[in-house]
């Protein structure tokens, strides 16, 4: 009697187990999504707090990176993170369409030698990012950049230019 009652209970433990694990893959799914329509700039130095941050990027998104801009591309902008002396915290971004902020990401070549301090990337979710990092310091300086994203998940750059999806484990 106790050991069916004992495998009972195992058996639904394993099935709520599992239930959880799709249920985290489900909201990770959701969460990349939702983040899809972002972009992070770092190195926008701060001004106070009169800073008009959406001008800013407009302005440097139609000099530095020569795209022409017709209507409002921006939903919402604002900094992230707390205030640190010497640091400026960076800028999250949400385009109203995911097709213009693919472009931007293409258009980041632009920026090579031009020196200017500003890195753009996805807005990667707490998990992938810890996940991007940690898999950058794993590597050799001369091999960080192999360490790419695409629709939020980090991926190896190889030496034939395909990528290899690098799992959490």
């Amino acid at each position: 009697m106790f050991d069916s009652l004992l495998k009972h209970l195992c058996d639904q433990i394993e099935l709520l187990e599992s239930r959880t694990i799709k249920l985290g893959q489900k909201t990770l799914d959701l969460e990349r999504y939702n983040r899809s329509f972002n972009l992070r700039f770092y190195g926008f130095e701060e001004r106070g707090t009169n800073d008009n941050i959406e001008k800013r990027v407009s302005e440097f998104l139609t000099k530095n990176l020569e795209i022409k801009i017709h209507h409002p591309v921006i939903e919402n902008c604002h900094r992230a993170g707390v205030k640190r002396v010497g640091k400026p915290r960076p800028i999250i971004v949400r385009f109203h369409s995911r097709p213009f902020r693919q472009l931007i990401l293409t258009s980041l070549t632009k920026l090579k030698g031009q020196k200017l301090g500003i890195t753009v990337l996805e807005d990667l979710t707490k998990q992938m990012l810890n996940l991007y990092y940690k898999t950058r310091d794993g590597l050799d300086d001369t091999e960080k950049h192999k360490v790419v994203t695409r629709q939020g998940r980090v991926y190896i750059r190889n030496a034939d230019k395909s990528l290899t999806l690098v799992k959490d484990h």
